[in-house]
């Protein structure tokens, strides 16, 4: 862009003011003057290249003319409604921008110049050469832009930040300047509007551009941008049953070293995405570090990194209890529904398939401590510190709550009767019993036992016709037998032992791991049913679907059907997940669930 702007103008109109006369003697008749002289106005102003641009408050605008040796008249300069008169032939007037408003305008000069002939006209000043000249102008307000940086990523994957040209002379444009961050970057290219930044790759920035000047005046800040933090997304592939794919999406290209369970997996890593081995079912989830860094080594400046934690979902199977707190477990296998909670919230998921379907929040919101399901409709309750819910269906249907009267502190075992009644074992200074009609929730019998058993550690048969407790001084058990939801008898056995389970599919079996051996004892009398040989295996629980057993031992657990006694499926699993069987899917109370049976052995 020029600083100086030219105009020359080659045909000019001459007048004349005179009258006609007979000359004398004394009188010398002249010739007429040629009709056109060579004649041009150099201005020094700000431009764009187009147009005259006015910008500071006041301009100064120098003027230099050339009239071929003909003696200036005047020179009138003439924009809006401002007018400046010139006597000489070179000079400055100034435009003062409080006296033109922002707009478009046409600066014209007349310039008035003698024609030299000699003649009694030009001699008075009435012959004269005219010339007229004009230029396009432009006044502007400078304004600080709002956000007027845009950026992208450019086809290569780095940010790219671009900005608007000023409207300024060349002469006085000395440089852009780029700041962000750990970034000061210089432009001296006027035509360059863009800046490409390597080391930008997801870090919160605020970046500004503003244009400098040679002539001392305040730099104009010609856009700025809030980039926000932009972590990198990541996401989990286990389709492939021996490993499981991370996948990291950066927003920009980039590299990056990744720590995963306290070890440096790989460095400088360019892929998106990386495979690890599965962890032991139901492990907890191990720490991953993302860092992520610049490209190029030269681009790595201070603060140019990014560091993300996650924690990965490394073991086989669905997370269906993210907040991994000792998930507890309901199966419903009538409608092949599994009510899972971790905290006070209740979700559903239909099984097999382990897809999420509903959930739901008590009113008070307090932890679930356990489950009961009917093995005859599609009802379900879920016991809390002082309350139970009672809820229907799939659509899990509030149907009532059931305030527990003080001293009771804590719901232990619960089972639905065939009768549709609902028997809770619950802690007190003697454990109770209580049993409530589900038709309208009242309390329809209770009663104490006269010594202690360990609410924690107690089940019922599937239809509520036995309840197992361990003694109070662990040397065995304590089977109680109900009829009409009443005690009639109660049985002990000193047995040490590690484990048991009621059978939900034969209400007469209890099943006892001791010794090294699975043992099978019938609820009524205890005598021995049948035993089985599973070294260092301890009983989990038998699937009330399938009727298969499940063992867990030291870092694996077993299905076994025990018709056959044949070991149907192994599996290694954490050494501190407790896992339960239910419709063919293994789950973990780290809240991982795994559909085994296509794994299951024919």
């Amino acid at each position: 862009m020029n600083k100086n702007v030219s105009c020359l103008l080659y045909i000019f109109i001459l007048l004349f003011t005179g009258c006609e006369y007979q000359v004398g003697d004394n009188f010398i008749d002249v010739e007429k003057p040629a009709g056109e002289i060579e004649m041009s106005v150099e201005l020094t102003a700000d431009n764009d290249g187009q147009k005259i641009v006015i910008s500071e408050e006041s301009t100064t605008i120098k003027y230099n003319l050339n009239t071929s040796g003909h003696k200036l008249v005047v020179c009138i300069f003439n924009m809006g409604e401002k007018q400046w008169i010139e006597k000489v032939a070179s000079g400055v007037f100034v435009i003062n921008k409080g006296e033109v408003p922002v707009g478009n305008y046409t600066l014209k000069c007349d310039i008035y110049v003698s024609s030299g002939s000699g003649s009694i006209a030009d001699q008075t000043g009435m012959e004269n050469y005219l010339g007229t000249y004009s230029w396009p102008v432009e006044v502007i307000t400078y304004e600080e832009p709002a956000y007027s940086l845009t950026y992208k990523t450019n086809a290569d994957g780095y940010l790219e930040l671009s900005w608007e040209k000023p409207l300024l002379n060349e002469s006085i444009f000395d440089y852009y300047r780029v700041i962000g961050s750990s970034l000061d970057v210089k432009i001296t290219d006027r035509d360059q509007l863009s800046y490409i930044c390597k080391s930008h790759i997801g870090q919160s920035t605020d970046y500004q551009v503003s244009v400098y000047f040679k002539n001392g005046r305040t730099p104009w800040l010609l856009g700025y941008a809030n980039l926000p933090m932009q972590y990198p997304e990541i996401t989990y592939d286990s389709s492939d049953p021996d490993s499981l794919q991370i996948n990291i999406i950066r927003p920009y290209k980039s590299v990056m070293n990744i720590e995963y369970d306290r070890k440096l997996l790989v460095s400088e890593y360019a892929a998106d995405f990386i495979r690890v081995p599965y962890a032991a079912f139901g492990a907890s989830n191990p720490e991953m570090v993302v860092e992520v860094l610049p490209w190029d080594k030269a681009d790595r400046v201070f603060g140019a990194n990014i560091q993300k934690y996650e924690s990965v979902q490394a073991s086989s199977g669905i997370l269906i209890a993210p907040e991994q707190n000792w998930a507890r477990y309901g199966y419903n296998v009538q409608e092949d529904i599994m009510y899972v909670s971790s905290y006070g919230e209740i979700t559903n998921w239909l099984w097999p398939d382990i897809i999420r379907y509903k959930e739901y929040k008590g009113p008070d919101g307090n932890n679930v401590n356990n489950y009961a399901l009917s093995m005859y409709n599609s009802r379900m309750a879920a016991a809390h510190n002082q309350t139970i819910d009672v809820l229907e269906s799939k659509e899990m249907q509030h149907v009532r709550t059931i305030k527990l009267e003080n001293p009771y502190s804590f719901v232990g075992a619960m089972t639905f009767t065939k009768d549709d009644k609902l028997v809770c074992l619950v802690s007190s200074l003697n454990q109770t019993v209580l049993v409530y009609r589900m038709s309208d929730g009242a309390l329809e019998n209770s009663f104490e036992f006269s010594e202690y058993l360990n609410a924690y550690n107690a089940s019922f048969s599937s239809d509520g016709r036995y309840l197992c407790c361990e003694n109070s001084d662990r040397s065995g058990f304590t089977m109680v037998i109900l009829e009409n939801n009443r005690p009639v008898s109660m049985k002990k056995m000193d047995l040490s032992y590690s484990s048991l389970c009621m059978n939900p599919l034969n209400p007469e079996q209890l099943i006892v791991s001791t010794n090294g051996k699975i043992q099978v004892y019938n609820c009524r009398d205890l005598s021995l049913v049948h035993s089985l040989d599973y070294p260092g295996m301890l009983v989990s629980n038998v699937d009330p679907k399938t009727g298969f057993l499940l063992l867990r031992g030291s870092g694996n657990v077993k299905v076994v059907d025990m018709k056959t006694n044949t070991v149907l499926y192994t599996k290694e699993v954490s050494s501190f997940s407790e896992c339960k069987l239910y419709g063919n899917v293994l789950l973990s109370n780290t809240g991982y669930a795994l559909h085994i049976e296509k794994y299951l052995k024919k």
